[in-house]
């Protein structure tokens, strides 16, 4: 009973918390999306893109987006996507907040708050809120060792919050996945008899609830068709993501083999799709013929430095783990702590250490997946360490490893400034170029809708942020879409095109009829393209408004 009042009271303050952070987040920092990825996810579920709320994003699973675009259909008077996004997050830090349960603990969350979850808390970016989820996951599944219970709502929160995390998004819900697996695996190891039954029924049940998802999610792919377009962004995210074979060095003919010139292939570099050379088959001869850099064991770990080195707000969390990592291994080296609980500890570090390595090796490590790592590793770690020192007689080890925090964080932040993630994160929530930029690709949206039998389409100077309460309740932009990117040829993406009268968009109807071009000025590299396959066309300004120019070929 009294166990039972303790755990209310420590969600009470707990949410208290963190509705006092936020809050005072949300007003000192309003809300806005990090980048354009959660905007093209908002505009799929709300239907603002092909007309009718989409439970298909590509990325994430059918169940998560399905639920947001159900409640579109249902009134889509408010922008649910952000709704549920920002509910996601506030639950998570809720629950990451128990975890920390005396005072000392909660002053420790505090601290974490600002230099680890503030930023995503308010600069919304899927990927990095997947991370966040699944790190809840993992503390509500550590916190719910100290029942004897299986069903009980701790370990529940945890399951359900692990599906969650795959839901926003797959990858990294696999990701989370795995440190779950690895604190169950090393918490099989440190009990015995009973419990370590219960930790045998925790890790089926885990596991049943990743297959659901993992089953459902596939057979919805492979029903609706993303499961080929996955094929397709497989090869043609490799080409535009990492490093490919450049155009000039091709001395063997590997693009010309596959339809392609050097104008298709500048603007393809520019995320220019729309092309009928652009295929799954044709994007894995290109890649296949890349051999990789002949990089020497100082350029891989010069590059992985210089990768790391960009996201200098999320190497002071790691300069903080490692340096908890090293207090609390003191400790149990002195035995002042238990030896086999440290092993979860040291084993989530290990595991972000080789996943870390993983995107390094791959070129691309940008700060989004890299904090999505940190959440997920780095949060249970910590929540482990506290709750750990916590049970100490002596409170002067869990003092000193929020003081550790402390000093850290705040020498980083004066030291070297573009640690400090209060600055940066009010730097981007004010960002005096996003206001302009929303007003102006809100005047190309209105445009289209008050154009409804003409074809927009985009270049990368108007991919521009979005409010993340944007509604629209009278018609929808969608005869809008960019010229590529990640959602071209996705199922959604010919959807879009067929409910404007097309059956495909490619050169033949870029010439005359009603199909347009938007961009800050006109594109250059698509001149060339289209020139090149039509040299009797003309360019010809149509309109202009806000900084931007509508134009089209015609003959």
């Amino acid at each position: 009973m009294i166990q039972e009042l303790l755990q209310k009271k420590n969600w009470l303050v707990s949410l208290i918390i963190v509705a006092v952070a936020l809050t005072a987040l949300w007003i000192i920092c309003p809300i806005c999306f990090q980048n354009n990825d959660d905007k093209v996810l908002m505009y799929l579920t709300a239907g603002y893109t092909t007309g009718t709320p989409e439970a298909g994003t590509v990325f994430g699973s059918f169940y998560y987006y399905g639920i947001i675009a159900l409640f579109y259909r249902i009134y889509s008077g408010i922008a649910w996507y952000t709704i549920f996004e920002l509910g996601m997050v506030a639950a998570s830090l809720w629950i990451i907040a128990t975890s920390f349960k005396s005072i000392i603990g909660k002053v420790a969350f505090i601290i974490m708050f600002l230099f680890c979850f503030m930023h995503f808390s308010t600069a919304l970016q899927y990927t990095a809120t997947a991370g966040l989820v699944a790190g809840a996951a993992a503390c509500s599944l550590i916190a719910s060792m100290e029942s004897e219970k299986l069903l009980e709502s701790r370990f529940l929160i945890a399951v359900i919050m692990q599906v969650c995390a795959y839901g926003i998004r797959k990858q990294f819900g696999l990701v989370g996945f795995a440190a779950v697996l690895i604190i169950l695996f090393f918490q099989f190891f440190t009990e015995n008899g009973d419990s370590r039954r219960l930790v045998i029924k925790k890790t089926v049940v885990m596991i049943i609830a990743m297959v659901l998802a993992f089953g459902s999610n596939a057979i919805y792919e492979k029903v609706t068709g993303i499961a080929e377009f996955n094929e397709y962004y497989a090869q043609a995210g490799t080409w535009i993501d990492y490093p490919h074979l450049p155009y000039e060095e091709d001395v063997n003919g590997v693009y010309a083999s596959v339809g392609w010139d050097e104008s298709l292939y500048n603007a393809a570099s520019n995320w220019f799709f729309m092309d009928e050379n652009l295929t799954t088959e044709n994007f894995a001869t290109i890649v296949n013929a890349y051999q990789g850099a002949d990089l020497t064991k100082r350029e891989y770990v010069e590059r992985a430095y210089n990768l790391i080195l960009a996201s200098q707000v999320v190497n002071i969390q790691v300069v903080i783990w490692i340096a908890l990592l090293l207090l609390i291994n003191i400790l149990a080296i002195r035995k002042l702590i238990n030896k086999k609980a440290i092993l979860t500890i040291d084993a989530l570090f290990g595991m972000f250490a080789v996943v870390s390595i993983y995107f390094l090796i791959q070129a691309r490590f940008p700060m989004r997946a890299y904090q999505a790592l940190v959440f997920i590793f780095f949060v249970p770690s910590v929540a482990m360490m506290i709750s750990e020192l916590t049970k100490l007689e002596s409170k002067k080890p869990l003092i000193a490893a929020a003081g550790l925090m402390a000093v850290i964080m705040v020498a980083g932040f004066t030291l070297k400034p573009d640690t400090n993630m209060v600055k940066y994160t009010y730097t981007v929530a004010h960002d005096i170029y996003r206001e302009a930029d929303i007003n102006q690709s809100n005047s190309l949206e209105n445009y289209a809708i008050e154009h409804p039998d003409n074809m927009y389409i985009y270049d990368l100077s108007l991919a521009l942020p979005a409010d993340p309460f944007t509604v629209y309740k009278n018609g929808v932009p969608k005869n809008l879409v960019f010229w590529g990117g990640w959602v071209y040829n996705t199922p959604m993406y010919w959807k879009q095109i067929h409910a404007n009268g097309f059956d495909t968009l490619f050169i033949d109807q870029f010439v005359g009829g009603n199909v347009y071009f938007c961009g800050t000025e006109v594109s250059h590299t698509l001149i060339d393209y289209v020139t090149v396959r039509n040299p009797n066309v003309t360019v010809t300004r149509t309109d202009e408004f806000d900084g931007i120019i509508i134009y089209n070929f015609i003959h």
